[in-house]
């Protein structure tokens, strides 16, 4: 339907129904990939006893109760500050600088008339040393999914039996 043609609560019904459709798949690929990093980190270290939660993304409800799940399912105890202290990661994105910096990470930067055309994005800054299973690559369109998200006894099972 036509944003037009909606009554004003009916858009913002459907607004509404668009940034939940977000979140849970927001919170479901974090979860994926949490419950991917805790099952490495108990490979690694088997001793491993928490799963820690904290920033920004702490401060959601729907995270923090999808994780208290991936928690359990690796029998780890999450730990999660309250959320008025789950603040944005500005001040941890800083110090990762500073600990670049001090390692001689860095590059110059461009010269003063560089500078004027110059724009450096880096959506992904390493820390440090990746592990090779979080390098696998998958055919295009195909996703590595957690087992425990798989579905079970799906109709096309069913109909695969029959």
């Amino acid at each position: 339907a036509k944003a037009s043609a909606l009554s004003e609560e009916d858009l913002h019904k459907a607004k509404a129904d668009v940034a939940a459709a977000f979140q849970n798949v927001a919170v479901q690929h974090l979860c994926e990939r949490a419950s991917r990093a805790a099952g490495w980190a108990m490979e690694l270290e088997p001793s491993t006893k928490w799963l820690v939660v904290a920033g920004g993304v702490a401060a959601n409800k729907e995270v923090r109760k999808g994780l208290e799940e991936v928690a359990e399912e690796h029998s780890l105890q999450m730990r999660c500050p309250p959320p008025r202290l789950c603040v944005d990661n500005g001040v941890m994105v800083a110090w990762a600088g500073i600990e670049r910096f001090l390692l001689g990470l860095y590059e110059e930067p461009p010269s003063k008339t560089g500078a004027d055309n110059h724009v450096e994005i880096r959506p992904r800054w390493p820390l440090g040393e990746r592990d090779p299973r979080s390098q696998q690559r998958f055919p295009k369109g195909q996703k590595r999914k957690a087992e425990h998200l798989k579905p079970t006894n799906s109709k096309s099972d069913k109909n695969d039996k029959a």
